[in-house]
C-alpha cells in the first residue's frame, strides 16, 4: 500500500510543474537609454575623458556610429540577451582628450528588435583664458641649475 502511496506522490511532483504555465520572457520588445544626448569636458589629464550610458532591453542590442567619429570609442560594441528578461547593461562612451578650440559631436545609434535609439556625444572645446581678463600668478624666471 505505501508504494503505490509513494508512486502517486513522485507522479504528482514531477507532473505538476507541467501544468503550471510559466513564461518569463517579455512579448513585446523593449530598448531605453537613460539619456539622448552625453557631454563631457575636453580634457582630463589621462589620455581620455569617459562617461556611461545605462541601455535597458529585454532583447539583444548593438551600437554603431551614424558617421566616421575617429576620437570616440566605445567600451563594448552591444549586449547579448537572448533570455527576453529585462536587463540594464552600461556602455562605455571614450572619448580621446580635445586639444582644439572647437567642440565635437558624434551621434550614436543603438539598435535591438527592430528598434532603435539615437544618442548624441558632444566633447566641449578648450577654453582658453583670455590674457587681458587674467588674474593671478605673477611672472617667474625658472634657472636650470642642472643635476650635478
Amino acid at each position: 500500500m505505501h508504494k503505490y502511496k509513494l508512486l502517486i506522490a513522485v507522479a504528482t511532483v514531477l507532473l505538476l510543474p507541467g501544468c503550471l504555465k510559466s513564461t518569463f520572457r517579455e512579448e513585446e520588445p523593449r530598448l531605453d537609454v537613460d539619456r539622448s544626448e552625453v557631454t563631457v569636458r575636453a580634457r582630463s589629464g589621462t589620455g581620455s575623458v569617459k562617461d556611461t550610458l545605462y541601455v535597458s532591453g529585454n532583447r539583444s542590442w548593438s551600437v554603431v556610429f551614424a558617421e566616421e567619429a575617429g576620437w570616440l570609442s566605445l567600451g563594448t560594441e552591444g549586449f547579448e540577451n537572448p533570455s527576453g528578461v529585462l536587463k540594464t547593461a552600461p556602455l562605455v562612451v571614450i572619448c580621446e582628450e580635445n586639444h582644439a578650440d572647437d567642440p565635437r559631436s558624434a551621434v550614436l545609434v543603438i539598435l535591438g528588435s527592430g528598434e532603435q535609439k539615437t544618442v548624441t556625444v558632444r566633447q566641449k572645446g578648450i577654453q582658453r583664458v583670455d590674457e587681458a581678463d587674467s588674474q593671478g600668478i605673477d611672472d617667474y624666471i625658472f634657472e636650470d641649475y642642472g643635476t650635478d
